[in-house]
Order: C-alpha cells, then structure tokens, then sequence
C-alpha cells in the first residue's frame, strides 16, 4: 500500500472587517497559499478590484469559499463558547484557527495520510490520528512569531502602508514560510519551540562572555548579541521571548538554507527580506560551497556579501524588538566562522557602513578560531546509551535535551512517525495537570514513558525486551538520576 503524507492543502489569512458588503467579499483576503493540481504549493493573489490576478474566477471563488467557511464556524461556535473555534476535523483534512490580532483570522488546512491500495485507488485509508492538532498551532502561532518580529504586525502595516502594502509583506515571508515546512516532519520540539544549549565548564563559558562584552565595548551600536555553537546557544543577552525566535529562526530556516544538502523537497529558507550572503549558497538554486560541520570559512551570512568590496551596496535586515514598552527597529547581521554563529543586533538610526562591517570582520575573525577550538576540546556531549533514548524540555528556561534529534541540527528527528504521534499524544495528556506519569508498551515491545513535574517534561524510549512496569521504573530511576542529577522530578 502506499502511504500519501499530511501535506498543507492552503493557508490564508483574511481580514472580517473588508468586503461587507455582497460582491466584495474577496476583499478580505489578505493572503491565500494553496495546493494546486499538480502537488506544489502555488501563491494566490487578488487586486482590490476584484479582477483576478493569475487567477481564475474559479480560483477566486474557491478562495472566498474557504473564507467564508471559516468565518461560518467562527459564529457559530461563538454561541457555545467565548473562545469560538479553534480546530476542525473532517475525514480527509485537518483545519486549525488562529486570531493573532482583532479582525484578522489565520486558517491552515493540512491534509489527513492516507494508504491507497494500488488495485481500489479510489477508496483510501485515511489515518485520522495521525495529524495532530497541537503540532498544527503551534506552527501557525510560531509562522506568526516570525512575521512580526521581520515586519511589525498586521495592524501597523496595514495603518502604515495600506492594504496593498500589507499583501507585499504577507505574500514575501510566508511564500518563503510554507513553502519551508513540512508538515509531515513536525515533532514534539516544534510544540516546546525549545533550545538546545551548550554544556560548557565555567572557564570557557567565562571566556564566550568575556569575548561578547569585548565585541559590545568595542561596537557600540551592538545593543544584543547571539553566540552559537554548531546549532546549540551558548550565550544570549536577549530577553526570553526573543531568545526563543532568534534560535528557531537560525536552526529551522536561516542554517539549513546555507549549508543543508540533504535530497528533501522541503528546502528550509531565510524568512526575512535579504537572502543569505552568495558565498555560504543561496535559498534561489546556488549550491552551497560547504557543509557547516568542520566549516573552516569565515564571513556574514547577513551581511556584505564580500567583504573587500568597498563600492557594492549592501542590503540590510531589520527587526522589530520590543523593549521597555516600545517596539524598536534593530539591524540584524549574522555571522559564521568554525561551527561559531553570531547574531547581532545593531541599535543604529542609519544602516551601517561598509568600514563597520570591515572592522567587524578583522576583530571576529582574529578571535573566533581559538574560541572556537578552545569550545571544541571543553564541550561536553551526553552519552547515547543504545538500551535508550530521552526528550527533556524544560518550559521555563526552554531548555531542550534530546538523544531523539541529530546533534548537528536539533531539529531532525531520528525515530519513527508513530513514536512521534505517540510522544506529541502524550505531552496533550500532561497539559490537562502539572504532575503525571505515563507508561506505555509498544507492539515491538518497546516502552515508552512519559513524566511531568511542574513545568518539565521528560520522556524515555526504552528498547528493553521482554521487562516488567517493576522493572522500567527502576530504569527510568536510574536514567534521571544519571542524566539529570540537578533537576527534581516528583515520584
């Protein structure tokens, strides 16, 4: 039989205070991503007119069908409940709402899998469990997330640059966003939106600090800084909400768009308005010129795509942090040099000078080589026993630790589809108390267990045939007490 994955259908965003009135109704859609004919995402767009604009009339109103589904479901939900309605689940599809900002609704509608049987093609298996729905929130929430912190909201765009303005920005990042996701990949770390830190020593954490104050005594204008190493957070002067996005943003969509050569079909893409620097490759068709593990190249990845280049003009990034009450515009400027990523944020009325970047340059590259040998020999790495595996996450400082993700790129998971759903299943039942224990035996006589305290969350695969509940117990005692000597768990 062949399997035909969870796949997203469309994605629009549409606003309930335009096109009120009958005949106007397309007037809403602010953003409409679908599904066509021939399995690729395609971009829909509408003038203000009315006329279709590389649409059909048939499109059209397909895209004003979905609009005026969603909004059907919102009132009439309303009658039950103040939050209205979130999730819709039908046979064949998947649909979750969202409202990030008063009169703007977001809807996003996955496909359900399905096993088609070669001889009765027409009568599929659709395997309702096997999407779920905190999965598809949390990407929606986070596909949010990322647009205003690249853009502002939806609101002050739409009061800044009208309605035609606010289309530009919606159809430029999320074009980049779904075309990014796949959804049939997604894994409990995109429900913790967690980040995987570096376990260092004191002395050479000292050392990463005291070269980030020297950077920011030196640069004035670096009002924040990001230091990584090889995918895992090292030191952050960021606030916690902000932390969380620079990191997912550099792990799912700016790294892998540089360096990843894997075959997926899914290529990651740099969401915000610059494309990375040509020599660490493009998101438009170039091939990168290196892999990041062992990279040896130093230079920007946002940022002057050549350094010596006096006379070229240089693009920059900007992002919009909120500090004390007031959202504030920085230049955002990555750079990498051995497994070392350092992200930016420069407080600055004009965009930063060529000469800047050169200075920049000089400094980080004269350091960032013994640091980053010095992080190399001290780093220490957990043990990947083969009788186990483990997903920590702690959702007050966001720290993640796993042995079911790639240590190159956190975020790729190495374990099954089904134990997938079934963690994803388990962290749904946690979210209903603060204390709980979960033991579950697979088909393969695998165990599966699951534990919360408080606000962290542990889950243990034991590959342990042929063992007792008495028996798994005593070994999950074991694994706390081995991996997690500082953490306490209640029994």
């Amino acid at each position: 039989m062949e399997e035909s994955p969870a796949e997203v259908m469309n994605f629009c965003i549409f606003n309930t205070e335009l096109g009120l009135k009958e005949g106007l109704e397309h007037e809403k859609i602010m953003y409409f991503y679908g599904l066509s004919t021939q399995t690729t995402l395609k971009k829909f767009t509408t003038t203000t007119t009315g006329a279709s604009n590389g649409i059909t009339q048939l499109e059209l109103d397909g895209q004003i069908k979905q609009i005026g589904l969603a909004e059907a479901m919102i009132q009439f939900s309303s009658t039950f409940s103040d939050d209205g309605c979130h999730f819709i689940h039908t046979k064949k599809t998947r649909q979750v709402i969202y409202n990030p900002e008063p009169n703007y609704i977001m809807k996003l509608t996955v496909s359900v899998p399905s096993l088609v049987n070669p001889p009765d093609p027409g009568n599929p298996f659709y395997m309702e469990d096997s999407v779920q729905d905190s999965l598809l929130d949390a990407i929606i929430k986070q596909s949010y997330t990322f647009f205003t912190f690249f853009n502002r909201s939806y609101t002050e765009i739409f009061t800044q640059c009208g309605v035609e303005g606010l289309k530009e920005c919606l159809s430029d990042f999320y074009d980049k966003f779904w075309s990014s996701v796949s959804i049939s990949n997604l894994s409990l770390l995109n429900l913790f939106q967690g980040i995987v830190f570096l376990p260092l020593g004191k002395n050479p954490f000292l050392r990463v600090h005291s070269f980030v104050s020297c950077i920011e005594a030196s640069f004035p204008i670096i009002k924040y800084t990001v230091f990584c190493y090889s995918y895992r957070m090292v030191w952050c002067s960021l606030e916690q909400k902000y932390m969380r996005i620079v990191y997912r943003y550099l792990t799912d969509f700016l790294m892998p768009a540089c360096f990843d050569d894997s075959s997926s079909s899914y290529k990651p893409k740099a969401l915000g308005k610059m494309k990375p620097s040509s020599q660490w490759g493009s998101i438009s068709g170039r091939s990168t010129s290196t892999s990041i593990r062992g990279n040896m190249q130093s230079g920007y990845i946002i940022g002057p795509n050549n350094i010596k280049d006096i006379e070229q003009h240089i693009s920059t990034e900007r992002v919009y942090i909120m500090v004390d009450d007031c959202l504030k515009t920085f230049y955002f400027v990555v750079y990498h040099a051995y497994n070392i990523t350092l992200c930016l944020f420069l407080e600055s009325e004009d965009p930063p000078l060529h000469k800047f970047y050169q200075q920049l340059h000089q400094c980080l590259s004269a350091e960032l080589a013994t640091l980053a040998q010095e992080l190399n020999e001290n780093s220490t790495s957990s043990s990947s026993d083969a009788q186990y595996k483990f997903l920590y996450c702690n959702n007050m400082n966001l720290a993640v630790k796993s042995t079911l993700h790639s240590v190159s790129y956190p975020y790729e998971f190495q374990a099954s589809n089904e134990l997938m759903r079934l963690l994803a299943d388990m962290h749904d039942d946690f979210e209903c108390s603060k204390h709980g224990e979960i033991f579950i035996r697979t088909r393969d006589d695998t165990w599966v267990v699951g534990r919360r305290s408080d606000q962290r969350e542990f889950f243990v695969v034991l590959y342990y045939k042929n063992a007792t509940l008495m028996n798994v117990h005593e070994e999950i005692r074991k694994i706390t007490n081995e991996q997690f000597t500082n953490v306490f768990f209640v029994d």
